[in-house]
């Protein structure tokens, strides 16, 4: 008996496949427009207006549609299969981009027959390929061979990938693959002996292959989703090449962290420099000192807390491929966490003098967050992957939770240490206020954009690590003398 997984896309299926004597054709659909619940609206919408082909395939005894999420469901099932087919050219996000990463090509190797294998595309060309194309597809391969014996590619407009347990794959030939179609029976008006021997030609492996010559490419994985960045390159060359030079600065671990680590800084001489000599609202350069260092910790805060956000939800996706209706119940966690954090924060310090230490037991509290959600997200297990999913999902609202509660929990203590400084009150609130905007704005863009796709999870929260220990030992360095020298002078 053989049996076909297709996936994952309700239009990509085939009328010629079908025609071939296989046993079931499954259809997993998750590409619906009202995607709540791997809603079938796509399916049923095809079904109220059916072409004659589309109700032949759907109606086909052999065919069995499945609305679930194709990733989950063939995690779940016990059936193994002679063919998975990836019905997406392209991991442009990180819904499609599940299904091109190690992960998933390994569990589809375990799912596969002895002689099984796994069949998907990508954007190609039999003229030139640009650099970001390249890297994307050199990623693909090499992601692929980490998780299967053989790879195969047939270059073209569309390059076709194909990967196997076994050797199988390289007893392809253009005269095999004539047989095929002429022993299954199989009619096609475009695909015939001389377009075959054209696709099939070894001269274009060796062209393609030659072409992708020191081309260096990172592994695609769930945790650090590069080819998702690879894809926006490859785009944005297309239609905005003036972006790219942006992404550009973008594209290495080291250029990520040297820019953040610029900003960081420049925002702080700047700030210092500013009170101290332009606005005049510090008396010394220790009390600058110290009121920039309180905006240091939210700003760094701020851009911590829309990092965890942002991997939550990133991360939240790639576990269950739907995010819609959840997001705004991850981020109604949040702003709800930062709520009852500020409120939390304004009533302890009402009881409490030693400002500094609350301040650096919030900061610690944040580290200690980050080391959690980064272990639970991307441990060696995936600790959250192998939860029943209940637990899971609501693991991760409590850590959405936490993480607005932390974040808010901060700006009170902050705003205190940049009031002992201030000439003017009143300015401590919207400087205390306008970091933490800043902080979150640029955490939301560079969480996204770059440090997730690039890094990872595990090294992207590291680096934010090192920030708020940065940030610790500011709080601690200059502003610990300044309220001893207040408690001293109270005391007198």
């Amino acid at each position: 008996k053989r049996k076909v997984f297709r996936g994952f896309s309700a239009f990509s299926l085939r009328f010629p496949l079908i025609s071939t004597p296989i046993l079931y054709l499954f259809i997993v659909d998750n590409s619906t427009v009202f995607d709540f619940f791997t809603s079938p609206e796509l399916i049923n919408t095809v079904k109220k207006f059916p072409t004659p082909i589309t109700e032949k395939e759907l109606t086909d005894p052999r065919v069995e549609v499945i609305h679930r999420d194709g990733r989950n469901y063939l995690k779940e099932t016990s059936s193994n299969y002679d063919v998975i087919i990836v019905g997406l050219d392209d991991p442009s996000d990180l819904q499609a981009n599940r299904l091109f990463t190690r992960d998933f090509f390994r569990l589809a190797n375990e799912k596969l027959n002895p002689n099984g294998i796994i069949a998907l595309n990508l954007p190609g060309s039999l003229t030139y390929i640009d650099a970001e194309l390249k890297r994307m597809k050199v990623s693909l391969i090499q992601t692929l061979q980490s998780s299967f014996e053989d790879v195969y590619v047939i270059p073209g407009n569309i390059t076709h990938y194909m990967a196997g347990k076994s050797e199988t794959l390289k007893e392809i030939s253009p005269d095999k693959m004539s047989r095929s179609l002429t022993e299954g029976g199989i009619q096609t008006r475009l695909i015939d002996d001389a377009y075959i021997n054209y696709r099939v030609d070894e001269r274009h492996k060796d062209w393609f292959y030659s072409s992708l010559e020191k081309t260096e490419a990172l592994l695609n994985l769930d945790r650090r989703p590069i080819a998702v960045f690879y894809s926006l390159r490859y785009w944005n060359s297309l239609f905005s090449p003036s972006a790219n030079r942006i992404l550009d600065a973008l594209d290495t671990p080291l250029r990520i962290i040297m820019i953040l680590a610029v900003f960081f800084l420049f925002i702080f001489i700047i700030n210092v420099a500013s009170e101290r000599f332009i606005f005049k609202t510090a008396q010394t350069l220790k009390t600058s000192l110290a009121g920039s260092s309180a905006g240091f910790a939210v700003l760094s805060g701020g851009f911590a807390g829309m990092f965890l956000d942002v991997l939550l939800i990133f991360m939240f996706q790639s576990y269950y491929g739907y995010v819609y209706y959840w997001i705004g119940i991850l981020i109604s966690a949040y702003m709800a966490g930062a709520a009852a954090g500020s409120y939390f924060s304004m009533r302890r310090l009402k009881r409490i003098k030693n400002t500094v230490k609350f301040a650096l037991k919030v900061e610690m509290m944040i580290i200690i967050l980050l080391i959690i959600a980064a272990v639970l997200l991307a441990g060696p297990e995936g600790f959250l992957r192998v939860m029943p999913k209940t637990l899971a999902k609501t693991v991760f609202v409590i850590l959405s939770f936490f993480a607005g509660a932390l974040t808010g929990a901060l700006f009170p203590p902050a705003c205190r240490l940049h009031e002992e400084k201030s000439m003017e009150k009143s300015s401590s609130a919207g400087f205390i206020y306008g970091a933490d905007l800043i902080g979150g704005c640029l955490g939301g863009i560079m969480s996204g954009v770059a440090m997730l796709p690039v890094l990872g999870v595990l090294n992207a929260s590291g680096v934010i690590i090192i920030f708020k220990f940065i940030s610790m030992v500011l709080l601690f360095v200059f502003c610990r003398e300044k309220y001893s020298v207040k408690k001293a002078s109270n005391n007198v």
